[in-house]
């Protein structure tokens, strides 16, 4: 039968069924989802009307990605996906799509800008640089060439919250193409307020993830409710407000009083 984007083969407003008045045209046809995953790069071509080519990419792990306060794109490695406001699956299947969450390595970055800038960027104080990173930084140059990455210097500045990611070698940044249709997964440096905002929401989502799994659930059978089979220790040491608020957001079921908890595990309440 195919994919339809016809209209149509749905019923009317009314409830009404339609009487088809000509067959399925390939102008109106759909096509499955790429659902690009992370892994070596295949990419497919797919012909579409007007025999132009569209690329769909089933796997990719490298894009082009642009770092916009400094006006650098490096081409770099997509090591994970994180975060997706339209479907939490989407991270679990580490699914590339536009506007998704990665994490990508920071070293063509780094490389960059200890090149541009001639100042050591993600280090430890007191950390050895290799020799050739050593013969970029401390090389001799002239006056004039010296004076040109002055002026570069005093306009180095790199937020905090960057410049902690630079430490551990990975950078968060967002999908900005559509790998289904172009083949490809660029995208840009999360920065500024952008990057407070996926900061918050990655570490909530953490946060409650962590909670979730402190709790083991089994079905009571006909009376359709969920009873805590196993209760670990962090998650029995919430207390007074904290207690209240996991009922308040629902993490906690409103019948789950703080007396079946202590009546369930004792010892961990004395």
């Amino acid at each position: 039968m195919g994919i339809s984007r016809d209209h149509w083969h749905k019923r009317r407003a009314t409830g009404g069924k339609r009487k088809p008045i000509r067959k399925k045209r390939k102008y109106e046809l759909g096509r499955p989802a790429a659902n690009t995953k992370l892994g070596s790069q295949r990419i497919h071509l797919v012909r579409a009307r007007g025999g132009n080519i569209k690329y769909r990419a089933l796997r990719l792990d490298a894009g082009n990605f642009s770092w916009g306060s400094e006006s650098a794109t490096r081409k770099t490695r997509i090591i994970d996906v994180v975060y997706n406001a339209s479907n939490n699956e989407l991270v679990r299947t580490k699914t590339l799509v536009k506007n998704a969450v990665v994490v990508i390595d920071a070293t063509p970055f780094r490389q960059w800008y200890e090149a541009n800038y001639l100042l050591p960027l993600g280090r430890k104080k007191g950390a050895k640089l290799t020799e050739a990173e050593d013969a970029i930084i401390n090389k001799k140059r002239s006056k004039k060439t010296a004076k040109k990455y002055l002026n570069r210097q005093r306009l180095a500045k790199v937020e905090p919250a960057l410049e902690e990611q630079f430490h551990t070698g990975r950078l968060l940044a967002c999908v900005a193409s559509r790998p289904g249709q172009c083949g490809r997964a660029d995208g840009y440096v999360l920065e500024g307020k952008e990057l407070e905002f996926y900061l918050r929401k990655i570490k909530s989502k953490r946060a409650k993830k962590a909670l979730q799994l402190t709790m083991r659930w089994k079905d009571t059978g006909r009376s359709g409710r969920y009873v805590p089979r196993k209760i670990t220790r962090p998650f029995c040491r919430l207390e007074g407000e904290k207690m209240k608020n996991l009922f308040l957001t629902r993490l906690l079921p409103i019948w789950l009083t703080r007396s079946e908890l202590r009546r369930r595990r004792p010892r961990l309440f004395n």
